[in-house]
């Protein structure tokens, strides 16, 4: 039997600390800029700002080859941390800090509307993840997909909580970064959508409310994510976030 060979990509969110205290620092545009250097001018495409100035982004290139997969992680990860270091900031792979902290947002027309939006949700979030990308052959495929991963999604859950402590407390939960990013207004898992007029559908309600905005798909926060723009389902069970299709 034929089986459609799936491309898979991995971004990972990187928190920015102090190397002496480990608390989060205000690197983001610094730590950027060193680090695109480091990559040179073929690779630099490959590390992003993040929502907050306490944040970097890594993003590998899409492969069938998980071996090479995990190769290039690696030295995106080694790369970025020896730039960082460069600049006297350490990067470390967290979900949430374990200190107080003051997040700043990172100067950006898309986070800008998002914090006069959100208030308070957007002011407080300082989040790290990674984002697995599986391609996909058609939409109706993206759409099947999303519908039958939702059982799994406690299980996921479950098994990578890496979070219990936030704003210098141990919160009591495995993993707290469920839960700060679940005060999003459009987040958590959704109804089934049945095939691609149920998601055209379920996206134009969540518009009209206002809960999102639609000059920035990527403001549409739910529990899997998928889009037209990048033929790809993003499997992180605590982000699952919902991208306008066009």
């Amino acid at each position: 039997m034929w089986v459609a060979t799936r491309t898979v990509g991995v971004e990972e969110e990187l928190m920015l600390v102090d190397p002496v205290d480990g608390r989060p620092t205000s690197a983001g545009a610094t730590v950027l800029e060193a680090a695109q250097e480091w990559l040179g001018a073929a690779a630099d495409h490959q590390v992003e700002q993040e929502f907050k100035m306490e944040q970097t982004e890594i993003g590998s290139s899409p492969t069938t080859d998980i071996s090479a997969l995990r190769a290039e992680l690696l030295q995106l990860r080694r790369s970025v941390a020896a730039a960082a270091g460069s600049t006297g900031v350490h990067v470390v792979a967290v979900a949430t800090s374990p200190f107080k902290v003051r997040p700043t947002a990172t100067p950006n027309d898309r986070y800008e509307r998002m914090t006069e939006m959100f208030g308070i949700i957007a002011r407080q979030q300082l989040t790290c993840g990674q984002h697995i990308h599986v391609s996909i052959n058609s939409p109706d495929e993206g759409v099947a997909a999303l519908d039958r991963i939702r059982p799994w999604l406690p299980m996921l859950t479950a098994i990578s909580a890496n979070s219990p402590y936030w704003q210098g407390q141990d919160t009591g939960y495995a993993s707290y970064r469920s839960i700060a990013w679940g005060q999003w207004p459009t987040a958590g898992p959704t109804e089934a959508f049945g095939d691609i007029a149920g998601y055209h559908r379920a996206i134009a309600g969540l518009l009209a409310t206002g809960a999102g905005d639609s000059r920035q798909p990527k403001a549409r926060q739910v529990h899997t994510r998928r889009t037209l723009q990048s033929p790809a389902i993003d499997a992180n069970p605590r982000r699952f976030a919902r991208n306008l299709l066009s």
